[in-house]
């Protein structure tokens, strides 16, 4: 069987000896320090340092544990060590996004494996039950997009999705096409209360560390985006979708049949009406991508372009335009209940 994520632990390796020396300092580490905890020579250690040696996959075990119990214990420390290991200076940013998996690099290390190709969660469209969440929280990259936030039941499954990200110390990714497109909405009629409320909901995510906001101002429209990522990312990724948009979710899907590519397989799912995540099974996407039911769609653009490293949106200036158009109560106005609403393309 070839092991096609063989290149990217090769990356992580040599990303982390690049920046070895730096992130020593920063822990405060003599070199004979560094030496005794990971039970080799002082020289070894200058060696790996100046570049003399190459780490072997030992070496980078050794002192990745080292830095993950440096993190354990001073966690304040490890958005500075993240900087240092996936700044865009590394040889090899365009090989995978980020050196840790919940603030830790041995973690990322063994999701890196073809022993781990097997599916976490089945597609079989039932509901997730305690175990499958406590998988998909570890194991998935998780990205909600807007229609995820204007479900009935949004508030409800994202508090309890929020504890199992916490226990992982894992975070949701939302692209910032996502959050503008909120925005936009909150200068409709017929959805303004719901943008005003996803608006807060983000902000709490936010509050709590469970979300990251990823994106470029020249980013396409946020399908594209996320499709261009996922598209990208699945070679190295687990990756997961919520959207309440089932034939967006099977343009996701079917990126499982690309070919030339070689990857963990997608996962896509939905918030249903209890507030529990339910998965969308392959043959349901298929039957549902022309039933109507979903969400107006957005155009597309270029599909190939990487998205996933950027900056976040300020979300209190979200919520400040949200509140602003938020409309006073009118009488006789009704609210959209279904959460697979429609409406109008950007």
């Amino acid at each position: 069987m070839i092991d096609y994520l063989w290149e990217t632990r090769q990356a992580l390796i040599e990303n982390f000896q690049t920046s070895m020396k730096a992130i020593r300092l920063l822990m405060g580490y003599s070199i004979n320090e560094l030496a005794e905890y990971v039970g080799v020579t002082r020289q070894t250690i200058n060696n790996l340092e100046s570049g003399k040696s190459k780490m072997s996959v030992m070496q980078f075990l050794s002192i990745a544990a080292v830095v993950d119990n440096y993190i354990a214990a001073n966690g304040n420390m490890y958005q500075a060590i993240e900087t240092i290991l996936d700044s865009d200076r590394r040889p090899s940013a365009d090989r995978f996004d980020t050196s840790f998996s919940g603030f830790s690099l041995l973690k990322r290390w063994f999701l890196l494996f073809e022993g781990t190709g097997t599916e976490l969660l089945t597609r079989d469209g039932a509901a997730l039950d305690d175990g499958q969440m406590r998988r998909m929280a570890h194991g998935y990259k998780i990205f909600l997009d807007d229609t995820a936030f204007f479900s009935d039941a949004a508030e409800e499954s994202i508090h309890s999705l929020a504890d199992y990200l916490a226990a992982e110390n894992e975070q949701v990714i939302i692209t910032l096409r996502t959050v503008e497109r909120i925005q936009e909405r909150t200068q409709e009629r017929t959805h303004s209360r719901q943008a005003v409320n996803a608006l807060r909901l983000l902000n709490w995510m936010q509050q709590k560390h469970i979300v990251q906001i990823r994106g470029e101002e020249t980013d396409a429209n946020q399908h594209d985006t996320i499709l261009s990522v996922f598209l990208k990312f699945r070679s190295t990724h687990r990756l997961c979708l919520i959207t309440q948009d089932r034939a967006f979710a099977d343009d996701v899907l079917r990126l499982n049949e690309t070919k030339g590519t070689e990857g963990f397989n997608i996962i896509a799912g939905h918030i249903a009406e209890d507030g529990r995540f339910v998965m969308y099974a392959p043959e349901e996407t298929a039957r549902n991508a022309n039933d109507g039911n979903a969400p107006g769609r957005e155009a597309t653009g270029d599909p190939t372009r990487n998205t996933i490293n950027g900056k976040a949106p300020a979300l209190d200036e979200a919520n400040a335009a949200g509140r602003a158009a938020e409309p006073e109560e009118t009488a006789g106005r009704s609210e959209p209940t279904d959460p697979e609403y429609r409406y109008e393309d950007r």
